[in-house]
């Protein structure tokens, strides 16, 4: 009800701004007629000429910012905040580290590996520093959802990315594991949910509190340097004033709501990592590590990407 209604707000707007701009447009024609009416050999002829080009210019102008700023503010309204090609060019290192620190609701991640918290010793200890002080000193909430590496699909993963996908998860899932046993309380154990989907993966979602990065995955490609999205509450300028009028907006808009349903259906669908199944993924973690081949992990191939290309998550 409220997108759909300041959606036509922003369309009479528009419509309202395109107007004003056929009239000086027309008012600019004027000029130029009646000046060479005039004679542009007369000071006055001369001077209604160059006024009205000098309009014609800033509304051809004017035009095409008008369009511009018509689809950026489509976006914004529908929760698109930012777009990038090169999700490791875009971040800067400590960008990921800098969202758990800030989050003070929840922290969901939906990944195929979500190898990038542990992809060196000092990341590793970073990572396991700042999500433990997010869920015992602001009570965050944070759930972790990876690609099951026994299911069918797991293997076809590995195969288009190139590289040690399986074992990145178990060692991920082993890592998180370790971290929510070290815990103090249960509550705060509780806090840290562990689960594994089977459904096919087609993009990465880190989701914090009210930012929701995007990242889509490329088939037969390693995914070090994927394009995406980031989404959230909408910022068209025309959209608080109203929702806050009306008080019965919805609190995420079109695009980021689109991708939550997709998470919370892919969580709905998963299954809790257990004690049990811990002890089957230590066991496949030993066998995949004894048998990589020459295939190398997430990390790895991070640190051969060319030095302004090597920011990760």
């Amino acid at each position: 009800m409220t997108a759909r209604f300041s959606s036509r707000i922003r369309r009479v707007w528009f419509k309202l701004d395109s107007r004003t701009l056929e009239l000086a447009g027309a008012g600019g024609v004027i000029l130029v007629v009646v000046g060479v009416a005039i004679g542009t050999n007369h000071a006055i002829g001369l001077i209604l000429v160059g006024l009205g080009t000098s309009v014609i210019a800033s509304v051809l102008v004017g035009g095409i910012a008008l369009g511009r700023d018509q689809f950026m503010q489509q976006l914004l309204g529908d929760g698109v905040q930012d777009v990038f090609v090169d999700r490791n060019a875009r971040f800067e290192d400590n960008f990921w580290n800098e969202l758990i620190r800030e989050a003070r609701s929840h922290i969901r991640v939906l990944g195929t590996a979500n190898h990038g918290y542990i992809s060196d010793p000092a990341v590793a200890d970073a990572s396991a520093r700042d999500f433990r002080e997010a869920i015992t000193r602001h009570d965050v909430e944070v759930e972790f959802l990876w690609l099951n590496p026994d299911s069918k699909l797991a293997p076809v993963r590995e195969r288009e990315e190139h590289r040690t996908t399986l074992l990145d998860t178990c060692n991920a899932i082993l890592f998180f594991w370790r971290l929510r046993e070290e815990l103090p309380h249960a509550r705060q154990q509780e806090r840290l949910v562990l689960k594994e989907y089977d459904a096919t993966p087609s993009c990465g979602v880190t989701w914090v509190d009210d930012l929701m990065i995007v990242t889509q995955y490329m088939a037969g490609n390693p995914n070090l340097r994927s394009p995406g999205m980031v989404l959230g509450k909408s910022h068209a300028w025309l959209d608080r004033p109203i929702e806050r009028l009306l008080r019965k907006a919805p609190r995420y808009p079109p695009i980021t709501n689109r991708y939550i349903g997709n998470f919370d259906a892919i969580r709905q669908g998963a299954t809790p990592i257990s004690s049990e199944r811990i002890r089957g993924i230590e066991q496949k973690q030993s066998q995949l590590d004894q048998n990589r081949g020459d295939l190398k992990s997430e990390a790895e191939l991070r640190k051969e990407l060319p030095p302004e290309e090597t920011r990760s998550t």
